[in-house]
């Protein structure tokens, strides 16, 4: 169902609950992961993005950032149902409540609605 990959071994994930509570990466250097795997979606490299943003997610699974792009991710790969599951929970999240990434969720949201209402439409 996934991309095949290297980085998607159990073991990479795993990593995160063996660390310390600590930001093992700096900030910059994460904004940076995320900013490549939002172009590697851009650009058609869905398996190396998906990985990114996974290996994000794992390594600060309460932020926001890597399930707004898996979400992305999803959007692309026709995968709308799950897409509109990480949106959800985005949405309900207190601490993005008047943010900007709370209006592009929102968009986002709104996005995949048109789509499925689309499919139901063409279904018929």
């Amino acid at each position: 169902m996934y991309p095949e990959h290297p980085l998607n071994d159990p073991a990479v994930v795993a990593l995160k609950s063996e660390q310390p509570d600590v930001n093992i990466m700096p900030a910059e250097l994460r904004c940076l992961l995320m900013e490549i795997s939002l172009m590697g979606l851009g650009c058609g490299l869905h398996a190396e993005a998906f990985q990114l943003l996974q290996l994000l997610r794992a390594m600060e699974p309460g932020a926001a950032y890597p399930l707004l792009g898996l979400s992305q991710f999803y959007m692309l790969n026709n995968e709308i149902e799950e897409a509109e599951r990480l949106l959800s929970e985005l949405a309900l999240r207190q601490d993005l409540l008047g943010t900007p990434f709370l209006r592009m969720t929102q968009a986002l949201q709104a996005l995949g609605a048109q789509i499925l209402q689309t499919r139901q439409v063409e279904a018929t």
